[in-house]
C-alpha cells in the first residue's frame, strides 16, 4: 500500500455542492464515528474551514457558492503554504 492509501480522509463539508439543490435541508450524513466503523480512515482532530452548521438551513446564490468555494481553496493553500504540512 503506498503512502496515499495510509493518509487519513480530512472531512471538509465546505466542499459540498451548491446549496440552491438542497431547498428544505442537507442530506443526513455519515458522522466521523459511523465512517471510522465502516473503515475509512479518518483524521479525527481535522478542523473544517466551513462547519457543517454554517449550510444548515442557508439559501445560497450562485455567487455566494462561488465565494464560499473560494474562501476554502484560499484558506487549504493559506493553511499549507504556511506550516508545509500536507492539507489532510
Amino acid at each position: 500500500m503506498g503512502q496515499a492509501e495510509n493518509q487519513p480522509i480530512a472531512i471538509e463539508p465546505g466542499l459540498f455542492e451548491w446549496l440552491a439543490g438542497y431547498p428544505d435541508s442537507l442530506p443526513d450524513w455519515m458522522s466521523i464515528k459511523e465512517l471510522q466503523e465502516a473503515g475509512y480512515n479518518i483524521k479525527p482532530n481535522y478542523k473544517p474551514f466551513v462547519r457543517e452548521e454554517e449550510l444548515h438551513d442557508r439559501q445560497e446564490s450562485a455567487e455566494q457558492f462561488y465565494m464560499r468555494s473560494f474562501y476554502l481553496a484560499q484558506s487549504v493553500i493559506r493553511s499549507t503554504a504556511d506550516s508545509g504540512e500536507p492539507f489532510c
